[in-house]
């Protein structure tokens, strides 16, 4: 059961000598009625998509904008999902493409 603020956290790695840079991203999310309702998606630091209203159903999100794209991130990336709202309860995460 997630209560107050939680994080996920999802770390990549990369062959070191390539870089990566993150144009869009895709997530499909479900709360349960009394999970999280926002969640914010940061990688590396930076706060790329803060999703709010998540829905009880499930439903993939997706988003290309600004502050994307994410240029010439190095090993390891790390994808925190940042979970709040919500009085205990569920939440899933999954199908997340960058």
């Amino acid at each position: 059961a997630v209560t107050g603020t939680q994080t996920l956290t999802l770390t990549l790695g990369l062959n070191s000598c390539y870089v990566a840079n993150v144009t869009s991203l895709s997530i499909w999310r479900q709360r349960s009625s009394t999970g999280p309702t926002t969640m914010d998606v940061i990688i590396n630091g930076t706060t790329v998509a803060t999703l709010v209203n998540v829905p009880t159903t499930g439903a993939v999100v997706s988003s290309s904008a600004a502050p994307l794209p994410l240029n010439n991130l190095t090993c390891p990336i790390t994808i925190q999902f940042r979970l709040n709202g919500g009085t205990g309860g569920t939440f899933r995460v999954d199908d997340v493409v960058i």
